[in-house]
């Protein structure tokens, strides 16, 4: 599982967001739709959705904090897990 940050160094203000991306394969790198990812965030931020990954095993969620600083998203379909780091500020 490849994780990816999309857009980065929102305002810490509650309503702007930055975004990460993951895409899911299986054990021979072809892409699994239909997966719930479930996203977390530590610094206080808040992960607005949790996704289901389209066709191309892909999901997309946004995250968004009133205290600005550095976030780890941890991200998990099943078993397999994955994380970015981005900032808020």
């Amino acid at each position: 599982m490849g994780v990816r940050l999309l857009s980065d160094n929102a305002a810490a203000d509650g309503t702007e967001t930055n975004q990460v991306k993951v895409a899911v394969v299986d054990g021979h790198d072809n892409p699994v739709p239909n997966q719930t990812v479930t996203f977390t965030a530590d610094n206080s931020a808040t992960i607005i959705d949790n996704a289901i990954t389209d066709a191309n095993g892909l999901a997309i969620a946004s995250l968004t904090s009133l205290k600005a600083g550095e976030s780890t998203v941890t991200c998990g379909v099943a078993t397999i897990s994955g994380l970015s780091k981005g900032t808020l500020g």
